[in-house]
């Protein structure tokens, strides 16, 4: 198996990926790892192979920007940042998933990753290493920067979902549809249940930050590995 680990960010979003990749290497694949060109030589590190999905400038430019900081303000920038990569990451990943064995597991920020799933029926895993990512109407997660309170009814989560996949959609939807009317894909809408992977959805965290998740998901602890829970979970995705 080639498995392409793929991400983007600093070390924390790195990182667990090198060590994924590791242990895959340690079992006898091959392995290559695809982000910032920052992270090459942490690639090189651990014997895995490396593909750089934006260069040390690009990385830089993305870093200075202050607005990261400032949590309302920083999805705004990384999503103005990182949607005039959307094709040329498209390409790159397409190139590189070419071996009829390749295994894409990536972060659910680089959309080029589901375009070639769903373009070349290529394998594809979500890999999350943050519980709020997965939409949950159930347990929710904590969201700082937009905050809705916890005892909140399911259907204001419903609503709430809703809300931040018509900013999505309004932030990235026009170019991904406009890359994939390019590819002969259909449009999308509702971004954040689309970047999940429908084959496979990972969860990388620690235990203690683990909530009650969507049917579907799997699940297991940062560090140790802890086993895959496949227990049959209540279904709190939103509608």
């Amino acid at each position: 198996m080639h498995a392409i680990l793929v991400t983007m960010g600093t070390d924390g979003d790195v990182f667990p990926y090198a060590g994924l990749g590791a242990r895959l290497r340690g079992r006898g694949h091959r392995v290559t790892l695809a982000g910032p060109e920052t992270y090459q030589g942490l690639a090189a590190q651990h014997g895995l192979g490396f593909h750089c999905l934006v260069s040390q400038a690009e990385a830089d430019e993305f870093l200075a920007n202050p607005d990261i900081w400032r949590p309302l303000k920083s999805g705004l920038h990384g999503a103005r940042w990182g949607v005039r990569f959307i094709r040329a990451q498209y390409e790159s990943l397409t190139e590189l998933a070419r071996d009829a064995d390749a295994l894409i597991v990536t972060n659910p920020g680089i959309l080029a990753s589901r375009l070639v799933q769903e373009r070349h029926a290529k394998p594809v895993a979500t890999l999350l290493l943050q519980p709020g990512l997965l939409p949950s109407v159930c347990a929710p997660p904590v969201m700082p920067a937009l905050p809705l309170p916890q005892w909140a009814p399911r259907w204001a989560w419903h609503i709430y979902w809703r809300m931040l996949d018509v900013v999505g959609d309004l932030l990235i939807g026009g170019e991904l549809n406009r890359v994939r009317d390019s590819l002969g894909l259909p449009p999308v809408r509702r971004l954040f249940r689309w970047w999940l992977s429908p084959q496979l959805v990972i969860g990388m965290f620690p235990s203690g930050m683990r909530r009650r998740r969507p049917i579907g998901r799997r699940s297991f602890g940062s560090r140790v590995f802890h086993g895959l829970t496949r227990e049959r979970l209540p279904d709190c995705r939103p509608s």
